[in-house]
């Protein structure tokens, strides 16, 4: 399930330009911090990285 959010939260990123905020709270994660976490674990690199490379 885990992983499913980080995808859709990867395909908002580079689709939208919804905050990483907005993004991890409509996507159930309890804090941005922990937000950050999971997508790192994923991604090997911040919300805002990916952002920034796609």
């Amino acid at each position: 399930m885990l992983s499913l959010r980080v995808e859709e939260a990867s395909r908002r990123l580079r689709l939208t330009t919804d905050s990483v905020t907005t993004i991890s709270y409509e996507l159930g994660f309890s804090s941005v911090s922990q937000f950050y976490r999971a997508f790192q674990r994923v991604y090997v690199m911040t919300p805002m990285e990916y952002r920034n490379h796609v």
